[in-house]
């Protein structure tokens, strides 16, 4: 599978969008508007898009394109990648340990 994600430093949704892909344990390349890509080739790119996190999974069969981080958490839900976890759990960790999971998985 390949993922493509388009993020902000400024993105909150775009931290928990790699979150969640580091608990399906998938692997992304990233490009971060206005360091990676200017935002005027994003736009020249993906004219229809208003806002990051924008997130393109590739299984090989169909190219998906998403600009909900919900989207994306039903898709991984539904292949069986990620469950929902118990929310206290999620809750116990610390954003020190969740940016941690995050930058080991990123790409």
């Amino acid at each position: 599978m390949d993922i493509t994600i388009y993020t902000s430093h400024t993105c909150g949704y775009c931290r928990h969008l790699k979150t969640l892909l580091t608990r399906a344990n998938l692997e992304w390349t990233e490009y971060v508007i206005e360091e990676s890509i200017s935002l005027d080739d994003f736009k020249a790119q993906y004219p229809n898009v208003s806002k990051t996190p924008f997130v393109i999974i590739d299984d090989g069969n169909v190219k998906r394109n998403y600009e909900d981080i919900v989207q994306v958490a039903k898709f991984l839900v539904k292949e069986g990648l990620v469950e929902v976890p118990p929310k206290k759990e999620y809750d116990e960790l610390t954003e020190e340990q969740k940016q941690t999971i995050v930058s080991e998985h990123g790409n």
